[in-house]
């Protein structure tokens, strides 16, 4: 947290649980107030208007539904297991180093 904190606090944003449990994972790695503040600042004015963007999109042209949700299973399913195996990747060199 010390390194990336920032980064992850904006990031979690996105994500539903870590949206809910942002303050308190900061809080219990003993991220400043100074530092999390302007981040989670950051990371909901990202996040309201990405949605706020999506949606107006999607309002304006409701048969493109279908088709994203298409993609979106497609991409799911090679983002997931890259996520997974780049996770994989990090522990294990991280181990190695240690």
């Amino acid at each position: 947290m010390q390194r990336h904190g920032p980064l992850i606090v904006i990031g979690a944003r996105f994500v539903a649980l870590l949206r809910q449990m942002n303050g308190l994972v900061a809080g219990s790695t003993g991220m400043r107030w100074q530092v999390f503040v302007p981040a989670n600042i950051v990371g909901a004015a990202l996040w309201a208007g990405a949605y706020t963007f999506i949606g107006y999109s999607l309002g304006k042209s409701p048969k493109m539904v279908p088709d994203i949700m298409h993609h979106l299973s497609f991409i799911a399913m090679i983002v997931t297991p890259v996520l997974i195996l780049g996770v994989i990747f990090l522990y294990v060199r991280r181990r190695r180093h240690h």
